[in-house]
C-alpha cells in the first residue's frame, strides 16, 4: 500500500496529462467510422503497452450506419 500518494501521482501525472490531452484531442466523431476505429486502435495499443488485458469487438460496416 502507499504511503506517501503525493509522491505516487506527482510522479505520474505528467504521462497521465499527456494522454488525456492526445485522448481529447483525438477527433473522432460518433458518425465518422473510421475515425472512431482509429481511436479504438489508438486506445488498444496504449492500453497494450501497459499490459492491459482488453478485447475489441468489431462491427461490420453496415452494421454503423
Amino acid at each position: 500500500m502507499f504511503k506517501d500518494w503525493n509522491t505516487y501521482f506527482d510522479d505520474r501525472t505528467p504521462p497521465m496529462l499527456d494522454l488525456l490531452r492526445k485522448l481529447v484531442e483525438f477527433e473522432s466523431p460518433s458518425h465518422d467510422k473510421p475515425r472512431v476505429d482509429a481511436l479504438g486502435r489508438f486506445v488498444q495499443a496504449q492500453m497494450s503497452d501497459r499490459r492491459a488485458n482488453l478485447r475489441r469487438y468489431l462491427l461490420p460496416p453496415w452494421a454503423t450506419s
